[in-house]
């Protein structure tokens, strides 16, 4: 992705998480091949991961649609809120 797309992601992110009450997020970028990884660093994340990441699930998808809007052709997006996933992940391996 270019630096314009990145910077319009981290914004995006950014903005909806304002919105929903989180003011001081860390939004981190990994890139890979037709793929985009949003690492979000909150202190109290429990109510946007939800019940087994049903409220995670759901940020990502409304974050997806406003993205699609803004950015043309966009790889696919993954969310991961203070390493819940990659912990989710690593449990089911």
């Amino acid at each position: 992705m270019l630096i314009e797309e990145n910077m319009e992601l981290i914004n995006t992110t950014n903005e909806l998480l304002s919105h929903m009450g989180y003011s001081n997020a860390d939004i981190k970028l990994e890139e890979s091949v037709g793929r985009v990884k949003i690492n979000i660093k909150l202190p109290e994340a429990r109510e946007l991961v939800g019940e087994k990441g049903l409220t995670l699930g759901m940020f990502e998808h409304i974050l997806r649609k406003i993205i699609s809007r803004h950015i043309p052709v966009f790889p696919k997006i993954d969310i991961d809120v203070n390493n819940y996933r990659h912990m989710r992940e690593e449990v089911l391996r």
